[in-house]
């Protein structure tokens, strides 16, 4: 068509676009400048929007054509916020911000300027001077829903009230958008304002929208009432996806505690029959549930079961694993993790696991070094592998080394068990009233925690 009218606008304006869609940027921005040559509406700042899919070195000569025209037109508002956009795709922000402003000081009431300054604001780390710019071109744009969505999103790393209050009023302005109504929903759950929460979720269901996440979370705040019937009506009602497993955890979690062994069987029966491809991860969470509530013997010939089908699952190994070492079955979790780990040589967990169960004992522990020293070269930062390294340095009598490991495996992650082997630590070379401060401390997290309270008994020490 431009070959047939070169000069015609419209055939420049529609080969700009389906070459824009069509990936072929520089030959889409060609057309543009055309369309500016003969002073038309250009869309350098569509073309640019859509370049992230480039490669660097595309986009890179992309951004230099969009230079080169800003020596001709300096003050094109199209070609300082595509150029903008092309540089913040490099990381280069301060770069696209000083583009961003100088686009904004020509056309001062510019939304997309606007928006590009405070997305860019936002992304160094400059979220007072972002929310005060979009607060400001709010006022004369109160119904532009990007800078309202923009505002809000930076509020929810900063102030979550005010950040509900505008998630309310997109709901208000766009009522059939279900991922403001969601975003509102979310925010105020974190907030602990559940009955905007409740509202909320419950619209999404209204609107047959969101179903599972917002049957998900009103479960959640169901059991958080204990209303176990309500919690279980909306568990039984998320479908596949990101929130499944989850769900199905708590729903499985609800029918042990109830003591009803054979509705949750039933259950993941039924779930495998309906997704066999679930199997294995399915039988997992089941065994994991009847674990937590002390239903041992039924778990493991849940995992039996899973194993005799998928004898190579790690996961399901590593989980019998431990429920073998727990019902103190020494040599049938060294087997098993003897198999994780020849199946999956960087298999962290196990290789600490083991080490750990070796140093715990007092036995081998050359070989248990060998395995927690694996386990850390993989997950330096992982403060239960941090918290076997501690503990076989106390084992191995070296005090010193063991605070310090066992320290920062606390600082990490606090629980009962890290409090228990530093707290000991600590009663042993005297500092009694450190330990029991660590001991109140696990408790705190953990008020039945056996692990602190066998650990005082064999300790000899009473209740802080």
């Amino acid at each position: 068509w431009v070959e047939l009218s070169p000069e015609s606008d419209e055939a420049l304006a529609n080969a700009a676009m389906a070459l824009m869609q069509a990936g072929r940027a520089t030959e889409a921005f060609e057309m543009s400048r055309r369309l500016q040559e003969k002073g038309k509406e250009t869309l350098f700042q569509s073309i640019a929007a859509n370049a992230s899919d480039l490669s660097p070195t595309d986009r890179e000569n992309l951004l230099n054509l969009y230079i080169e025209q800003l020596k001709q037109y300096p003050e094109d508002e199209q070609l300082l916020i595509g150029s903008g956009l092309l540089m913040q795709m490099s990381n280069n922000f301060e770069g696209a911000l000083k583009q961003a402003v100088q686009a904004r000081k020509l056309t001062p009431e510019s939304v997309p300027a606007s928006l590009l300054e405070a997305t860019l604001l936002h992304q160094l780390k400059r979220d007072d001077e972002a929310l005060a710019r979009l607060a400001e071109i709010l006022e004369t744009n109160p119904e532009s829903i990007r800078l309202r969505v923009q505002y809000a999103r930076i509020l929810a790393h900063n102030d979550l009230e005010a950040a509900q209050e505008q998630f309310r009023i997109l709901s208000e302005q766009s009522p059939q958008d279900g991922d403001f109504r969601l975003s509102l929903a979310l925010i105020a759950l974190e907030r602990r304002d559940m009955d905007v929460a409740v509202a909320a979720f419950e619209q999404l269901l209204d609107n047959n929208q969101h179903l599972s996440t917002a049957h998900y979370y009103l479960a959640q705040i169901a059991e958080t009432r204990q209303d176990e019937t309500q919690a279980l009506l909306h568990y039984l009602q998320v479908e596949r996806g990101k929130d499944f497993i989850p769900a199905t955890a708590s729903l499985m979690n609800i029918l042990i505690r109830q003591g009803d062994l054979l509705s949750a069987s039933e259950h993941i029966d039924r779930l495998i029959k309906a997704t066999p491809d679930e199997s294995d991860n399915l039988q997992l969470l089941h065994a994991r549930a009847l674990i937590n509530h002390n239903q041992l013997a039924t778990a493991s010939r849940i995992l039996d079961r899973a194993l005799s089908q998928s004898p190579d699952n790690t996961h399901l190994l590593f989980a019998r694993a431990m429920l073998f070492d727990q019902m103190g079955q020494n040599e049938l979790a060294e087997q098993d993790l003897r198999s994780v780990i020849e199946k999956d040589p960087q298999h962290a967990s196990a290789l600490n696991a083991f080490g750990y169960i070796l140093a715990d004992r007092n036995e081998r522990l050359d070989e248990a070094r060998e395995l927690i020293f694996r386990a850390y070269s993989l997950r330096p930062e992982d403060p239960a592998i941090i918290d076997s390294l501690g503990w076989l340095h106390f084992r191995t009598g070296n005090y010193s080394e063991a605070l310090i490991y066992l320290r920062r495996a606390f600082n990490l992650y606090p629980d009962d068990e890290i409090a228990a082997h530093l707290g000991e630590v600590l009663w042993v070379i005297n500092e009694q009233e450190q330990a029991r401060k660590v001991w109140q401390q696990g408790l705190q997290t953990s008020p039945d925690s056996d692990i602190i309270r066998r650990t005082m008994e064999r300790l000899q020490v009473s209740a802080p």
